[in-house]
């Protein structure tokens, strides 16, 4: 077991304690806040997981088939759609060439652009108000130019060579390019179709659950295999409790840390709020949405940037992917994550110091 996830198993323990001992550590409202999200991660992954690793097994001489003619992994465009705990890190297992190749396609490509494309753009752009979505589609612009640089240093750490990765970045760097040019160019277009694109995965999310549920319940009609529902709910209940550890974490952190907190604020020029939700995105990118309004306008730019690569570094998503992959493929994600949020950040404050200038 990785020491990241024993670390949050530490912190998921201290919620259920203060659980016990009625709230008195005040960690219980974190704790719940992580058990609450167990019901909708269940209905947005087991179905897809389950329907998308039956089909791929179904068809595989036709992916394999399909792939002769692609100068890329073919399991690259499912990780550029989608998170991994959305079907991408099981079906890049299906579909990649070797384990590395999956691994960084299935957890670090999808764990960073897929989420951002298949989740986290048309739930921020459906919540945040319309005055406020200039600023994040800034940060997103600069999470996505610096997201191509985590993934390349992640790909290393993995073992890729150097034509492997220039090869698989190709759809990577196409998609990001699209995306920011559509985000600069028609806005409003863009908003519009990000939004539409998000319910149309949550309602095919919700109907794959139904499916999956079917199967269970009716296995003599089963679409799908009730083992495989049984293995991603086993995944759920990894990342909630993750979470959940993430969260009472985070309160400790956000506690005991105010001093310091005030200080990278001063540093990075924003307020103590847009400083928090960094802090809450390493664990879950939709925490810090509560917090969006009260950030400056800088501090907006930043989260949005981190959002892209940075979040869920030691929340649910990276519970998932430990449950797959080798403790030191699991470094390299978390590096991959790191370095792609960082910079980020870095290039969003450094770009709006210069206009600030101008």
């Amino acid at each position: 077991m990785n020491v990241f996830v024993i670390l949050m198993l530490v912190f998921a323990a201290l919620g259920l304690l203060d659980e016990i001992l009625g709230g008195r550590l005040g960690f219980m409202p974190d704790f719940e806040k992580g058990l609450s999200t167990m019901g909708g991660l269940a209905m947005s992954t087991v179905g897809f997981y389950a329907i998308g690793i039956s089909y791929v097994q179904s068809h595989a001489e036709a992916f394999a088939a399909a792939a002769e003619h692609m100068p890329f992994d073919p399991s690259l465009i499912v990780g550029c759609l989608l998170a991994p705990d959305m079907g991408a890190m099981g079906i890049a297992q299906k579909l990649a060439a070797s384990a590395s190749i999956a691994i960084f396609t299935g957890s670090m490509v999808s764990g960073g652009l897929g989420a951002t494309v298949g989740y986290q753009l048309p739930v921020f752009l459906a919540a945040v108000k319309k005055e406020e979505i200039p600023e994040l589609m800034r940060g997103f612009i600069f999470g996505l130019i610096m997201l191509p640089f985590g993934l390349a240093a992640g790909g290393l750490m993995l073992g890729l060579t150097a034509s492997e990765l220039s090869v698989n970045m190709i759809p990577v760097l196409a998609l990001c390019a699209v995306l920011i040019a559509a985000f600069l160019l028609i806005p409003a277009q863009t908003t519009r179709f990000l939004i539409i694109l998000g319910n149309g995965i949550r309602i095919l999310s919700f109907l794959f659950f139904g499916i999956a549920i079917f199967s269970v319940f009716v296995p003599r009609y089963a679409v799908v295999d009730s083992a495989l529902v049984t293995e991603m709910l086993d995944m759920v209940l990894r990342m909630v409790i993750v979470a959940c550890g993430g969260l009472v974490m985070s309160h400790i952190a956000l506690d005991k840390l105010r001093r310091p907190i005030e200080a990278i604020g001063r540093f990075l020029g924003v307020n103590n709020e847009s400083v928090v939700g960094l802090f809450l995105s390493c664990t879950q990118s939709l925490a810090m949405l509560p917090l969006f309004t009260k950030m400056d306008r800088r501090g907006r730019i930043l989260n949005a940037a981190f959002s892209v690569a940075g979040a869920y570094v030691v929340g649910g998503q990276m519970a998932f992917v430990a449950s797959l992959i080798p403790p030191k493929a699991l470094t390299a994600y978390m590096a991959n994550k790191m370095i792609s949020g960082i910079l980020a950040v870095a290039l969003a404050v450094f770009c709006d110091k210069r206009q600030s200038l101008s």
